[in-house]
């Protein structure tokens, strides 16, 4: 271990719009260079968070890997583990099912300190996903989650409990304070200045529970016909949902706005954001809405719910089709 700073190797799947990738690249940003040396690894050198990261200078090694049992992921193992040893890694951290699987036997390997990261409650796992990380993260010297729910959800399953450690997610405070509107969005959109803007920022899958909030869109619309209501975020979903919303007649009602930037200056014009989820650690957009003081409804999912009955669901059958009132997914009891 060298004697002046330490060496920090962050590894992640890829760099899509997310909560964990969003705070990799905050960590990363706000540790102390005189203290860490730090570098980047992913399986996919892809995602639109990967233009922020690349600008940070720190250097980004990708091993690509698109399955985890095959002699590929085997292949980049191996290099990964001769990478942390001529490199003198001194510390592993590793994001989600697929980093964890792959970078916790090499980094134990090389001998670094080895931390893994789980920071959702699982609901979009198998089984045997499940056993198979749980497996995997008793070779980790800590597992670090966002949440006590996550936190719980671990112990649960019978992961060691001294071994897990709860850091919720942190942003930057200044970023967000809320700031006179220049109702940019309003004008983007072709509305009043006062019309109010209903919001969900999402990455665009199936456990955001969007169709949720379309079916609950479709419902208010009478009553509250000025009223815009926003998707802001992109993903696999996107297609499905907007034909789903023009199902429900709401394409004069609803916008979806897709991947954007400009996240603090949209808050400075929402009247509300909405946080449909069916599965949680803590969330980011959640955290950024009370920074810039914009209300906030949300399912009671995931997050500091410990002490409340938390509902969990399980998938039925294929990927949902967003077909009439009845969503692929289903709590269970």
């Amino acid at each position: 271990m060298r004697s002046d700073r330490l060496n920090v190797l962050q590894l992640v799947t890829v760099f899509g719009i997310g909560g964990t990738e969003r705070q990799v690249l905050n960590l990363i940003q706000g540790l102390d260079a005189s203290r860490f040396g730090v570098e980047v690894a992913c399986l996919k050198r892809w995602g639109a968070l990967l233009p922020e990261m690349e600008a940070t200078g720190v250097p980004i090694t990708e091993y690509k890997t698109t399955s985890l049992y095959n002699h590929i992921a085997m292949w980049n193992q191996m290099r990964f583990l001769n990478h942390l040893r001529k490199g003198k890694v001194d510390i592993v951290h590793t994001y989600g099912f697929y980093s964890n699987v792959f970078g916790l036997p090499p980094a134990r390997l090389a001998g670094a300190t080895v931390l893994a990261s789980i920071r959702d409650t699982g609901e979009h796992q198998t089984p045997m996903q499940k056993r198979v990380e749980k497996l995997y993260c008793r070779i980790a010297d800590c597992v670090v989650t966002n949440a006590e729910a996550v936190r719980k959800r671990l112990t649960d399953e019978g992961y060691d409990a001294q071994k897990i450690v709860v850091i919720h997610n942190g942003i930057e405070l200044a970023k967000y304070a809320r700031k006179p509107a220049e109702l940019g969005l309003h004008r983007e959109l072709g509305v009043p200045p006062a019309t109010p803007l209903v919001a969900v920022f999402a990455r665009l899958n199936e456990l955001k529970g969007i169709e949720y909030f379309l079916r609950a869109v479709a419902g208010l619309i009478e009553r509250f016909d000025d009223v815009r209501f926003l998707i802001v975020g992109d993903g696999g979903s996107r297609v499905e949902l907007e034909k789903y919303a023009g199902k429900l007649g709401l394409n004069k009602h609803v916008v979806f706005l897709g991947f954007r930037l400009d996240v603090p200056t949209l808050l400075s014009e929402i009247s509300v954001s909405v946080l449909p989820t069916l599965s949680e650690g803590l969330s980011n957009s959640l955290l950024e809405a009370m920074a810039a003081s914009v209300p906030v409804v949300a399912t009671r999912v995931g997050g500091e719910s410990r002490n409340r009955p938390v509902r969990h669901y399980r998938f039925v059958g294929a990927a949902p089709r967003f077909r009439g009132a009845r969503p692929g997914y289903r709590p269970v009891a």
